[in-house]
């Protein structure tokens, strides 16, 4: 029977970890952890960037997409019974807009851009994208400008200017992370750049 007694003696002499052997395992846990933890949060920032600039530049192709067709067709008129004097006109989804413009407007909670001008006498504001659009952006900081630098007379022998082209500036904001800033311009020339008479 001495044998099985020694056996079941080195049984018992090895049987469990030391505390300095569970302090180390421990430790080398914590630091895979750790490592795991900085890592995944570097990625995700890395994530949020890359998926920032796809989101921003969709967003500043459609809503140059929707400016484009807006401002290309901008013209340049004189109401029926207006002595002198000349406005822009355009037209947005069926709606005749005069002096128009781009504006940031808050839609539920977020800026979006708008365009707004005056149709049939009074104020009118159109968003130029729907809210679903922008994703987890918004756009901010803008900046429009007609350039009348193109002189013309009309079939009534006055001279004006007629824009030669039409500039949109703006950026594009993460919601949820402003460091995530892109900036946008557009310059759009309008194919019917005449003067007439309404």
């Amino acid at each position: 029977m001495r044998p099985r007694a020694g056996i079941v003696r080195r049984l018992r002499a090895q049987a469990g970890f030391t505390l300095t052997e569970m302090l180390a395992a421990v430790l080398v846990i914590s630091l895979f952890g750790t490592a795991i933890t900085v890592g995944l949060g570097a990625g995700l920032k890395e994530y949020r960037a890359a998926t920032f600039v796809g989101e921003s530049q969709v967003l500043a192709a459609q809503l140059d997409d929707a400016m484009g067709d807006t401002f290309r067709s901008l013209v340049t008129v004189r109401d029926a019974g207006q002595a002198s004097g000349y406005t822009y006109q355009t037209s947005f989804l069926g709606h005749t807009l005069k002096a128009p413009s781009v504006a940031a407007e808050t839609s539920n909670g977020r800026s979006v851009l708008d365009i707004t001008g005056t149709e049939a006498g009074a104020s009118a504001s159109y968003h130029l994208l729907n809210g679903g659009a922008y994703t987890d952006c918004e756009a901010k900081n803008v900046t429009f400008a007609i350039d009348p630098t193109v002189a013309v007379a009309d079939e009534y022998g006055t001279a004006g200017k007629v824009a030669s082209k039409v500039t949109v500036s703006f950026d594009v904001v993460r919601v949820d992370d402003p460091s995530l800033t892109r900036h946008y311009e557009y310059t759009y020339v309008p194919v019917l750049g005449t003067k007439t008479a309404v």
